[in-house]
């Protein structure tokens, strides 16, 4: 073995202690990278929690919108019904209202009987009853429109929430991209 001389020590420490200072470094990196891997598996977990969620919130918008469409698809098939209804309505409506004007005016040069006046009583009561029923499937189709304004309201408000859920869906998947690559 050969001696060390008094003037190599402070070298030989000096050495060391760098050395020392490397390891020490090291394991601080090392530390520092552990934490970083552990609170990213954290964020991961939570990412994946998230998107689970958001997909079940994204199937549940999907099947409410798929039920507010056959609502309204419903609802303007009742709608179309209701008017034909409607239409065919102030059709009889106009050709009863013709066939009173017409009896009235033949019975008015001064041939009251009895029978003439039963007769246009009668005319005058499916007359009005005419206008009765034309006036409750007005407010039936008014009612139809107001419903099916309702679901098309509903169906945009699932539209935007839909849009919503999407883009968070996007945004996590971003995320989860920039995660996955931070941690290569």
């Amino acid at each position: 073995m050969t001696e060390l001389s008094a003037s190599d020590l402070p070298s030989m420490v000096n050495g060391a202690l760098k050395v020392i200072g490397q390891v020490t470094a090291f394991v601080n990196a090392m530390n520092d990278l552990m934490e970083r891997y552990e609170d990213l598996q954290l964020r991961y977990r939570r990412l994946e929690r998230d998107h689970e969620e958001l997909s079940q919130r994204h199937e549940e918008v999907c099947q409410r919108e798929e039920a507010a469409r056959r609502e309204a698809e419903e609802a303007a098939e009742s709608l179309a019904k209701l008017r034909l209804a409607h239409e065919a309505l102030i059709i009889e409506h106009e050709v009863g209202r013709g066939a009173f004007q017409k009896f009235q005016a033949e019975h008015d040069d001064g041939r009251e009987g009895e029978d003439t006046a039963e007769a246009l009583a009668e005319i005058r009561a499916a007359y009005e009853a005419l206008i009765v029923e034309h006036e409750l499937e007005t407010r039936a189709l008014h009612k139809l429109q107001e419903e099916h304004e309702a679901l098309l309201e509903g169906r945009r408000q699932i539209m935007e929430e839909l849009g919503t859920v999407m883009n968070s869906l996007r945004a996590g998947a971003g995320s989860v991209a920039l995660g996955a690559s931070a941690a290569g």
